[in-house]
This record gives structure tokens, sequence and C-alpha cells, in this order.
């Protein structure tokens, strides 16, 4: 069964969410196409760890045993909820001020702890911003809740592949992306 919402897969399909990915993250929609109707872990290219850029800086590391449906809901929240989720304004990406490319970097990975660890070791390779430690704003710049022990961790149990408050996130990306004219 597929993870994505009833109202991405609705987005996708009627929504405009094909003819979104089509006009803006072209690549990405081919190998949605040819990965999201499969069954999960039918083929071991859609398991994997992948990257989000914008305009060829790392943004995000991601892991996932469907990347295509993690793609999908990716894209979905650049598309209706941008600035919060990703620090962008929809028009940075519908005029090209900001060009988004995914990429898998590491696939056929079907054991999650294996994913897990990789995941780790890519966001300490490749940095993506919004996964940085921001030192303005540390140790405040990142949260993360544990269910378990029902508490907030303190800033430095907070895992690496969690990404810096949303309200910091568009400072982040405008000082990277946007103003750096990268």
């Amino acid at each position: 069964m597929k993870k994505n919402s009833r109202l991405e897969i609705e987005w996708y399909e009627k929504g405009g969410g094909k003819n979104f990915i089509k006009r803006y993250i072209y690549q990405q929609y081919m190998w949605i196409e040819k990965n999201y109707f499969k069954m999960p872990n039918s083929d071991a290219q859609n398991c994997g760890v992948y990257g989000i850029c914008f305009n060829d800086r790392c943004v995000y590391i991601g892991e996932s045993s469907e990347i295509a449906c993690r793609w999908l809901a990716h894209i979905y929240h650049m598309c209706v909820n941008s600035r919060d989720y990703w620090g962008l304004d929809i028009q940075e990406i519908e005029t090209a001020t900001v060009n988004i490319k995914m990429q898998v970097i590491d696939d056929g990975l079907v054991d999650e702890e294996q994913r897990r660890y990789l995941e780790f070791k890519y966001i300490d390779k490749y940095n993506p911003i919004l996964q940085l430690r921001i030192d303005k704003y540390y140790p405040n710049d990142k949260a993360e809740y544990d269910k378990v022990r029902n508490i907030w961790l303190p800033r430095d149990e907070v895992r690496p592949d969690q990404c810096v408050i949303k309200k910091y996130r568009r400072e982040v990306i405008e000082k990277s992306i946007i103003k750096s004219g990268i």
C-alpha cells in the first residue's frame, strides 16, 4: 500500500500535480511515473537514500523504502505549502529563480537500518542546508519530540536528519540560495 495521503494522490492524479512536476521537475516526473505504481519493495531501485537540490545546492537528504512516494509527498508540499516546508515561494519555482532537482544517491537498500545509517553518512558528506545547525539560533534551531519518553529532546540528542524548524527555513534558503545567486 502506498504511503501517500489521499490529498497527495488526488493532487497528483487530478489536481495539477502531474503537470506541475512535468513543468518544473521533469526528470522526476519520468522517474515517479515509472516507479510510483509498483508494489512496495517490488523494485529495490525504489528503496534507498535520495537528495533534493535547489539550484544545484543540496538542501535535504532523506531515505525511504518507496522513494517515488516520498518524492511525491515532498513535491506536493513544494506546491501547496512551500514556504513552511521548503522555505520557498511558489513563484520562485514558477519563474525558475529556483530550479529543483531530486536524485537517488544510493539505491537497492531494502534494509531500513542500512538506509538510515547511509542517510546520516550522506547528510554529513553533503551538508544539506535545511538539515545543518544554525549557530545564530542554536540550540533552538531544531526540535524533536520523543514519543516513547513523552519529552522534547535536548538539542544535542536531535537526529541529524531533522530539518531546522519551519520558522527559520525561509531565512536559510534566502541566505544560501536566493540572495547568494547560487
